[in-house]
């Protein structure tokens, strides 16, 4: 790690235990910055450079603050060399972390007044208040790599971009939970690993990079996944992060994604294409996750699981796929046993054992991806698992020449998922009582030429000719619809639910 001497700009290496220093948090400017190879020149060339300021600015305040050193990601990493920017990089997240404090520049805000401040930090946000609006549209807000620069470090003051003084974070937690929709415990201090993968994906669904391998990479430090950098990778690089993940925590909520609008009756991998496909998870209060659709027609319109609940540990519905066991014990209203052994992480896929059942076509299942704990609902407690009901489809490029009964007698199914918008909750009882457990292979690789079971000619049960659609018809809102009837929403009229 190096860092550059206050006062002198003299850049010095130091190995696991650094000095005491302050660190930078900004967004890029498109030219003038300071790069390492700007630094080596020496100060006659990089003081004359734009981005000099930022390592001006920067140095003054930790004078200030009684701080010797300083890191700034331009030019304290040559890029240059690919296995230090790896290196650097797979770091960064501790750097940030076990910084003394962190400098947040927002270098698109105008300096505000003491009063204007003073309105900044009001607890309500209010669209009149100039302050708080100002200080929500900063670019800050919107880039990949200044999440984990919000999260990491226990100390962040944020300045305007003339480096007058804002606010520290603690003071400024309700409006920047507002714009980012970060529970406002992990703002204050609370550990991102009590929260889930999908939760904390959702934190970067509206965010951006330059490149899009950064999508991933932004994000290792929070997931604490350690891999190699690949630029060139492109969209592969998302799927690598999301595969160290599941290898790391086995926490399955992170294929608990919903579809983009232009997505939906398409056939995927079961791993998201990006964070943007977390985007429904967000909720304007942080902590709670809104399902909206019903299973059943007992339960009411809206169900509201908290976080605190689907992320309890040592509740035995906490992790029922991905348990902290070799194997996780289930059962029934009618004591009836089920072994659902951890996921696996292969070549055909992600092998896990799930609780299915196929539509009335006979051509798709619906699948529990992973359940949660008990949910409290008025007067009662019940057993309840909560989560994503997902469509699939035995994999055609598998399954082109067998009927569906040679592949619903094998041992294990290779699928692909059906994008929806819908995430579910059920009593564990009922499920248990519609749904079988079955091996799967989830096929993680999304194709753009992938076909549709009824299009191949499978039929019924019996390979028979099931219902057509209807020329100029969609198919796959068809298949949906006899799934919402035959295996979600039985006796439910479709205009009963809302979707998100």
């Amino acid at each position: 790690m190096r860092l550059i001497k206050v006062g002198t700009f003299t850049m010095t290496e130091f190995g696991d235990e650094p000095p005491p220093y302050a660190i930078l948090s900004h967004t890029w400017e498109p030219e003038g910055e300071v790069t390492f190879q700007d630094f080596q020149r020496g100060p006659e060339h990089f003081r004359r450079m734009r981005g000099f300021s930022k390592i001006e600015g920067c140095s003054a305040r930790a004078f200030e603050d009684g701080y010797g050193w300083i890191w700034l990601d331009t030019c304290c990493i040559d890029k240059s060399s690919s296995s230090e920017l790896s290196e650097a990089i797979n770091c960064m997240y501790r750097w940030y972390r076990e910084s003394s404090v962190c400098y947040a520049l927002l270098s698109d805000l105008e300096p505000l007044s003491q009063w204007k401040r003073d309105r900044l930090k009001e607890q309500q946000i209010d669209e009149t208040n100039e302050s708080q609006q100002r200080f929500m549209s900063c670019r800050w807000f919107t880039r990949g790599w200044t999440l984990q620069e919000l999260i990491a470090p226990s100390n962040i003051k944020f300045f305007a971009r003339d480096w007058s003084f804002i606010g520290v974070r603690s003071e400024l937690v309700n409006v920047i939970h507002w714009v980012t929709k970060i529970p406002v415990t992990v703002l204050r201090g609370e550990p991102p690993s009590r929260w889930l993968a999908c939760q904390k994906m959702s934190w970067a669904a509206h965010r951006k990079t330059t490149r899009r391998e950064d999508r991933a990479y932004c994000l290792m430090g929070l997931f604490e996944v350690f891999m190699p950098l690949l630029y060139g990778e492109g969209d592969r690089a998302f799927h690598r992060l999301q595969e160290e993940i599941l290898r790391r925590t086995e926490d399955y909520t992170l294929l608990a994604w919903t579809s983009n609008p232009s997505q939906l009756g398409t056939q995927s991998g079961f791993f998201a294409a990006s964070p943007a496909d977390f985007t429904k998870l967000m909720t304007s209060s942080g902590d709670t996750w809104e399902i909206v659709r019903p299973l059943f027609k007992s339960r009411e319109k809206t169900t509201q699981i908290h976080w605190q609940d689907l992320n309890a540990s040592g509740n035995k519905y906490g992790r029922v796929i991905s348990g902290p066991h070799d194997q996780t014990t289930i059962r029934d209203a009618h004591s009836r046993q089920f072994q659902l052994e951890p996921p696996t992480l292969t070549s055909r896929g992600l092998l896990a054992t799930l609780l299915i059942k196929w539509d009335s076509y006979m051509t798709s299942f619906a699948a529990w991806i992973f359940t949660a704990a008990p949910i409290s609902e008025p007067e009662q407690t019940t057993e309840t698992l909560a989560g994503i009901c997902v469509i699939c489809y035995p994999d055609p490029s598998i399954y082109t020449q067998d009927s569906i009964a040679t592949i619903r007698s094998r041992d294990t199914i290779t699928a692909l998922r059906y994008k929806t918008d819908a995430l579910h909750c059920a009593p564990l009882a009922e499920v248990l009582g519609e749904f079988e457990p079955v091996k799967v292979y989830l096929n993680t690789i999304t194709t753009n030429e992938l076909l549709h079971p009824v299009n191949l000619g499978w039929g019924g049960a019996n390979d028979q000719d099931t219902d057509q659609v209807e020329p100029g018809g969609n198919e796959g809102d068809a298949i949906m619809k006899d799934l919402e009837q035959s295996i979600l929403f039985e006796d439910v009229e479709s205009d009963s639910f809302d979707i998100l």
